[in-house]
């Protein structure tokens, strides 16, 4: 079994900001560059960033190909560190 585990330390600030957006119906826009994500909605704006403690599989990668947790080949290698 090949299972995918994907981990990421948010900023508790940046959730409680985002928390603060959050309406029942609600139109809201997402721009996403890299490890971050400006969110933009009728009460206001935040932004909030993330950091990648381990990405990929659970077993020893046994080809040369690692898959993101997207499920898209990653451009480097990923080493055994988080």
């Amino acid at each position: 079994m090949n299972l995918h585990l994907c981990v990421y330390r948010l900023q508790w600030a940046e959730v409680q900001a985002l928390a603060e957006l959050v309406q029942r119906t609600m139109k809201f826009s997402i721009t996403i560059t890299d490890n971050s994500a400006y969110v933009a909605a009728e009460l206001g704006q935040t932004a909030i960033g993330w950091k990648v403690l381990k990405n990929g599989s659970t077993e020893a990668h046994k080809s040369e190909q690692n898959i993101s947790c997207a499920g898209t080949p990653l451009l480097e290698p990923t080493s055994s560190r988080c």
